[in-house]
């Protein structure tokens, strides 16, 4: 946290109330960071997925998400 505060991508303000508590907020260089980050990552997923056709793509976030549901029923039966 204290590299991303002097990095200038967050704030972190203390409590008035609850000096327990210290809020983080992000700035507006944080979000722009967040947003190139982001394009950056979609550039290299379309890059990795060109070639696979569409059908392929849902075929693996279908089963994806079957098993994080399933992961999920496990970790809530404990």
């Amino acid at each position: 946290m204290t590299r991303l505060e002097k990095a200038g991508y967050t704030t972190r303000t203390p409590d008035d109330t609850d000096h327990r508590t210290t809020w983080v907020s992000i700035t507006p260089q944080g979000l722009a960071a967040c947003k190139t980050i982001r394009q950056v990552k979609q550039s290299l997923w379309d890059q990795v997925l060109e070639d696979t056709p569409d059908a392929d793509i849902e075929t693996v976030f279908t089963e994806l998400e079957a098993w994080s549901n399933r992961a999920k029923k496990f970790d809530q039966s404990k």
